[in-house]
């Protein structure tokens, strides 16, 4: 699996090697594992799943289902795949009815590698039923942070997006930029993950390190802060890989 995602790393998206992390979580996905992936917003975190969906779509296993809470993103996203190759689409409520119409035919007709909606249209049992006449290869939950009920991004049509398992058996992977040990927990029960891959990017302390040294005066005291925040995430990390 990993030579053919590796093979669309470089066909598709044009880079030669992955970043930190990114290769477990694509390995972990293919391999029907859930994951949870904590990346910084610009870190590539969305080749996590994009990858996988299409070595899974080009294998015949079906499309990946991409849960977005926001449609300029999956307009983005779509343009930017689409301009790669990738067989993709979006549903939302700013497409006329012969839009959606036409998508919802070609995600029946197996056409789609990746397949973008709404928390709302996930929701739906119009939606759910959909599932069930055609193959789904994996789900992917962006922002999944959204699933916390303590936080301000909370959207509570995140907390029924477990229930998507029941129409489709296939693997889910959970991205976010945002997550505290708190929150972590909260998206692995809150999406019914079994025993996921979590993917942290240790690395990226380093950057915070030289922005603390910049900063005398709070450089101890945000140091401290940041190093009580990884550390649980770095015990949940290396639980994840014991259980492989």
């Amino acid at each position: 699996m990993g030579v053919a995602a590796r093979e669309v790393l470089e066909s598709v998206f044009g880079y030669e090697d992955f970043r930190p992390g990114q290769e477990e979580a694509v390995c972990a996905a293919l391999a029907g594992r859930d994951v949870v992936v904590l990346q910084p917003t610009g870190s590539g975190k969305s080749l996590c799943y994009q990858v996988p969906a299409l070595v899974a779509g080009r294998r015949g296993r079906g499309a990946t289902i991409v849960v977005s809470p926001l449609i300029a993103l999956m307009r983005d996203q779509v343009g930017a795949l689409a301009a790669r190759g990738a067989r993709v689409a979006a549903l939302h409520s700013q497409q006329d009815s012969a839009a959606q119409r036409d998508t919802v035919a070609r995600f029946l007709r197996g056409e789609l590698e990746l397949f973008y909606v709404s928390p709302e249209r996930a929701a739906l049992d119009s939606f759910r039923r959909m599932l069930a006449r055609t193959r789904v290869a994996l789900f992917a939950v962006d922002e999944a942070h959204c699933v916390s009920q303590w936080g301000h991004d909370f959207r509570p049509e995140y907390m029924r997006l477990a229930e998507l398992r029941s129409f489709a058996r296939a693997p889910m992977i959970a991205l976010t930029a945002t997550a505290t040990a708190v929150v972590l927990a909260e998206i692995e029960s809150g999406l019914g993950l079994r025993s996921p891959l979590v993917v942290p990017v240790f690395y990226l302390a380093i950057d915070d390190v030289k922005r603390f040294l910049l900063a005398p005066r709070e450089s101890l005291a945000r140091l401290r802060e940041a190093a009580r925040g990884l550390r649980p995430l770095a015990d949940r990390y290396l639980g994840s890989l014991v259980k492989r």
